[in-house]
């Protein structure tokens, strides 16, 4: 590894990941255990009881939710971020199901249908069908985004509203709640309370204003038409180590124009580590000014993050496959392979709709010889020489059938090309083990 490559070290073990996912666990499993000690043995039939379980879980999982988006890199390292917030959306689902489930016990146990169908309620109660009500909410438009016409941050906005559900449902379990009348659990729940409190203090006072690391555009370059390369510099001086593939959030700071937070890939070398970049397609509202960018405008980045990178997944030899913008990342690890002076092989196969959208062009034609490429287009003009149409699985065997048996394989593009070439690799035999790729899903 490069010297001045980031370092692994113990946030990046397996160890340090059996216990996050531990005290996860016994986290969730707390609440249980001290109601199940406290209540009286045989007290309430098996609804109520499955009931009452039912919400002190999804409690504690809505509690930790903030936790799970918060960037926090010592979390994020075992993982990679794209594991952290697909297991995030996977427990605001398991908590959604969990507290739909927790009035249909209770109806089905000692309270009666009554409860779902009259609405003249004691205030407690009403607080926990309003919670239910905005977590349904929240969690069908995080499930339909894409089918939305929100923007990233616009959603981001909106998806802070959930942090109202455990509130309002720590205040309905406190007012009625006969769990919750011992101090054990009354206290573990006013810690869930601050935690979701003082995350949401940080995430949204603290780090847009201190948090991450400053730094000052240096460069703005233009790759293509709808492509352009923002190089920037630390503020402090420092390097700003990472790993080739890895990405940031950044936002830029810029006067008069729009400003954001996104995540990017950070497509320079590791070995820039003073010099830090980011290739941006001009692909919706915010990146589509990325070009109007003024070198000196500000930014803040937090990371780097991710495992999808050749030190998390180190091989003999390297199948890159890369579909459109999806080159950002694999153009961090040719560079690196090829600034180290590694003498592995690697091969990269590039899907583009025509030959303007092949960015980076000329450096990739001047890499090392031990590092070959090979474009495919799905659009192209009849003066193109090369070959025709979408990745399949015959043109990967054509391609880079020898190195199959054992290269690790990295792959990156837009979710359909993915699939389908998921389904090529295994059409073809390859491992699931020696196939790396991430999908931003945030």
């Amino acid at each position: 590894m490069n010297k001045q490559s980031q370092p692994f070290g113990f946030f990046d073990s397996t160890a340090w990941g059996f216990l996050l996912v531990s005290a996860y666990i016994l986290l969730g499993l707390l609440p249980l255990i001290l109601a199940y000690a406290a209540r009286p043995q045989g007290e309430g039939g098996f609804a109520d009881q499955a009931a009452y379980g039912a919400a002190l879980i999804a409690f504690v999982i809505l509690a930790l939710q903030p936790l799970l988006s918060a960037r926090f890199r010592w979390l994020e390292r075992p993982f990679g971020q794209d594991a952290l917030m697909r297991f995030h959306k996977r427990m605001a689902i398991l908590a959604t199901l969990l507290l739909i489930a927790h009035p249909l016990l209770l109806a089905a146990g000692h309270s009666g249908w009554s409860l779902l169908t009259t609405w003249q309620m004691p205030w407690p109660i009403q607080l926990g069908r309003l919670a239910l009500l905005i977590l349904i909410a929240g969690a069908l438009i995080a499930i339909f985004r894409q089918k939305l016409p929100l923007d990233y941050n616009r959603w981001r906005g909106a998806h802070k509203a959930i942090i109202l559900v455990p509130l309002l449902g720590a205040v309905h379990s406190l007012q009625i709640g006969d769990d919750l009348e011992t101090l054990p659990l009354q206290l573990y729940w006013l810690l869930m309370i601050a935690l979701i409190l003082g995350l949401f203090v940080y995430r949204t006072l603290w780090v847009p204003f201190f948090g991450g690391r400053a730094m000052r555009v240096e460069r703005v370059d233009p790759e293509s038409p709808d492509v352009t390369t923002l190089t920037l510099h630390p503020e402090d001086g420092r390097p700003f180590p990472y790993h080739a593939g890895q990405f940031w959030f950044l936002h830029l700071k810029r006067e008069g124009r729009t400003s954001e937070d996104h995540p990017f890939t950070i497509a320079s070398s590791p070995e820039s580590t003073d010099t830090p970049a980011s290739s941006i397609k001009h692909s919706g509202n915010f990146t589509n000014t990325i070009a109007e960018t003024r070198e000196s405008d500000r930014a803040r980045v937090e990371g780097p993050f991710g495992h999808f990178t050749l030190n998390h997944h180190p091989g003999r030899s390297f199948l890159f496959i890369a579909g459109g913008i999806g080159i950002t990342p694999i153009m961090s690890m040719l560079r690196h392979l090829r600034d180290t002076g590694n003498d592995r092989t690697a091969m990269l196969l590039w899907a583009n709709r025509t030959e303007n959208d092949i960015v980076f062009r000329d450096e990739l034609n001047q890499m090392p010889g031990t590092i070959q490429t090979a474009h495919i287009l799905s659009d192209p003009d009849a003066d193109w020489n090369g070959a025709r149409g979408f990745i399949t699985a015959d043109w990967i065997r054509e391609q880079a059938g020898d190195l199959l048996d054992q290269a690790e394989i990295f792959l990156c593009g837009p979710p359909p090309m993915m699939d389908a070439v998921l389904a090529a690799l295994k059409s073809l035999n390859v491992p699931a083990r020696r196939i790396h790729h991430e999908r931003f899903t945030f």
